[in-house]
């Protein structure tokens, strides 16, 4: 309609159109997913925290495994020192001459560490001589076969040698032994062994875990088993499999850290 009585042109106004399905489900998908990736993001976070205090939880029982062997194995070897300065200066004839009353200072000298089974003074040849725990020593008695006899038969070897597991030739315990020469320089030089019981090291480890599932074990360098917290009721295999290229490394570096190297059978040797 024209003329004076026509209504005014309006400026174009905004006009509102219902949403499509498709802007709906945009909406709705990012109010879903939104609160789902923050979830993850805190799981997440969440499991390296976990991760990082186990880790570090297992290196602390490591170290401290680590420190503990080397007081242990220290104190064994400081005790055949000990022994060995009682018979110094006495041939092999001497001290089987003698062997009652060396039998009885050996069985009742005041430092014998915890786990100490025996004490057993060998000739160059690796035949008893001596022991604080059986006298007389049968004559049949050999431990010639035995790896610290070897060992330290060569003047390279350094001491204390540390044996892998072995069973008592009497009596049937297992036990390793921490051995030295019982007088340097001499030709054969005699050897001074200390066998110690593997469970009662374990049980000391078994202290240090930081968890109840934590598993912690003594490894001599060469991969053989000493002592496993648990303990042992055989005489395990002389080379453990390395541990797998898929396990952390922080329990590959903390098993090093825990490893017990040849600075590397008592009863009997």
């Amino acid at each position: 309609m024209t003329g004076p009585l026509a209504p005014a042109p309006q400026d174009d106004q905004p006009t509102w159109r219902p949403a499509t399905p498709r802007s709906l489900l945009l909406v709705l998908g990012a109010a879903i997913l939104v609160p789902v990736l923050a979830g993850i993001v805190a799981a997440w976070l969440a499991w390296r925290g976990a991760v990082a205090d186990t880790t570090a939880a297992l290196e602390r029982s490591a170290d401290a495994a680590a420190e503990y062997a080397i007081r242990v194995l220290d104190s064994h070897r400081l005790s055949a020192a000990l022994a060995g300065d009682r018979l110094r200066g006495l041939t092999e004839a001497e001290i089987r001459a003698q062997e009652g009353a060396l039998h009885r200072d050996l069985r009742d000298r005041a430092f014998r560490p915890a786990g100490t089974q025996s004490t057993f003074v060998l000739s160059g040849a690796g035949r008893p001589l001596v022991s604080d725990i059986i006298f007389p020593i049968p004559p049949d008695l050999d431990a010639s076969d035995r790896e610290w006899v070897r060992a330290l038969a060569n003047p390279a070897t350094p001491e204390p040698f540390v044996s892998a597991i072995y069973r008592a030739l009497r009596g049937g315990a297992l036990f390793f032994s921490v051995s030295i020469r019982r007088q340097a320089g001499a030709d054969p030089p005699g050897i001074i062994s200390v066998a110690v019981n593997p469970n009662e090291f374990a049980t000391g480890l078994s202290r240090l875990a930081a968890d109840p599932t934590d598993i912690l074990a003594l490894i001599r360098g060469d991969g053989a088993l000493l002592a496993l917290r648990g303990g042992l009721t055989q005489v395990p295999p002389r080379e453990l499999p390395p541990m797998p290229a898929s396990a952390p490394s922080s329990a590959r570096a903390s098993s090093a850290r825990s490893t017990a190297g040849p600075t590397p059978r008592p009863a009997s040797p």
